[in-house]
């Protein structure tokens, strides 16, 4: 009986496994992230690793990404309107984030 349990555990967590290694490649698809072996740094689409400072504004409404060069590099879902306003005034004049981990901390905070 017991090695009948054993093996019903063995079984499932085999099965765990394998739905969550399929789970992680659909997500790695469906939001089209790449991973950079090289840099170790997770790169999204419109996201170029040439630029290494940014500008993080506010234009029409939500909240957009620029590289230190003023040239447009990606919009965000993120609007505006959910932001206070002390962080609307401070966004409408930019925030410069050095590298793209600071950008995507930045971002992170207000996203969840």
């Amino acid at each position: 009986m017991k090695r009948k349990t054993y093996i019903f555990c063995f079984v499932a967590l085999i099965i765990l496994f394998i739905s969550a290694y399929f789970a992680g490649s659909y997500s790695v698809k469906k939001y089209n992230i790449k991973y950079n072996k090289v840099d170790s740094e997770v790169i999204t689409n419109n996201i170029e690793r040439k630029a290494t400072c940014y500008w993080i504004r506010i234009k029409n409404g939500y909240i957009v990404i620029y590289n230190d060069n003023d040239e447009f590099i990606a919009n965000t879902a993120i609007s505006s309107e959910y932001l206070s306003e002390e962080e609307r005034l401070i966004l409408e004049d930019g925030v410069y984030v050095e590298s793209a981990h600071e950008l995507f901390r930045f971002l992170e905070l207000y996203t969840s």
